[in-house]
């Protein structure tokens, strides 16, 4: 399995790097800019693109629109690496084909999340060590909502405090709000009175599954257990 690197900074790229050798991927190539990602994607198509979003020249949107504009990688999963915090920017990357994006600095434990999901959805090579996501995947969430809603084992979140969710969220990521000031008021104003449920044991989970749901629509994906 191929896999293309591409970021400005020689040491975000071998933190990357490392992380993905230690998760089993052995066979990566580096590009430090788009124009030469796209150089070195006609010498060989990748089957998954890392991509920073700010690099000199065109960023790393424009070069996940030049990805899904040829038809010979227009299906390569894409996964933007950035420390932007711009919904806007998050919004084109994700009409424009994006899979996941993952904030700055990588952590383990979440590339191999994703790493692990995309095994699932686009049949690439999973990480040597499975990923323990704290709640199911949006694929896992929307393959089991049939079971679950009929053995009637997932408590329904009320309506109206799906906004409140999504705007705290939404917080955190323009950093306005601490992740640890999001925990604390989830687990106050959420978790608290929303009796057991199987999918959002904790304030930690709740966090965790409206980051790997963002690609997908959060709103979309929290009204699946919305009442």
């Amino acid at each position: 399995m191929n896999i293309l690197v591409v970021d400005d900074s020689k040491i975000i790229r071998i933190m990357i790097i490392r992380i993905l050798n230690e998760l089993g991927y052995d066979t990566i190539t580096e590009a430090v800019d788009v124009d030469s990602a796209l150089s070195k994607i006609k010498l060989e198509k990748p089957d998954l693109i890392f991509s920073d979003y700010n690099m000199p020249g065109k960023t790393g949107v424009d070069f996940l629109k030049a990805v899904r504009e040829n038809p010979a990688t227009s299906t390569v999963p894409f996964i933007l690496v950035t420390t932007v915090h711009d919904k806007k920017i998050i919004v084109e990357a994700v009409k424009s084909g994006l899979q996941y994006f993952i904030l700055k600095p990588v952590e383990k434990a979440v590339l191999a999340e994703k790493l692990t999901a995309l095994a699932e959805s686009h049949k690439i090579q999973p990480p040597r060590i499975a990923a323990k996501p704290a709640v199911a995947t949006a694929t896992e969430t929307t393959a089991q909502q049939p079971a679950d809603a009929a053995s009637g084992q997932n408590v329904k979140i009320p309506l109206e405090t799906l906004d409140a969710i999504l705007d705290h969220f939404f917080l955190v990521f323009d950093g306005e709000m601490s992740i640890s000031d999001f925990l604390s008021w989830a687990k106050e104003h959420i978790i608290k009175p929303l009796p057991e449920n199987e999918d959002f044991r904790d304030e930690q989970q709740l966090l965790d599954f409206l980051r790997s749901s963002a690609h997908k629509g959060m709103f979309t994906e929290l009204r699946k257990y919305s009442a």
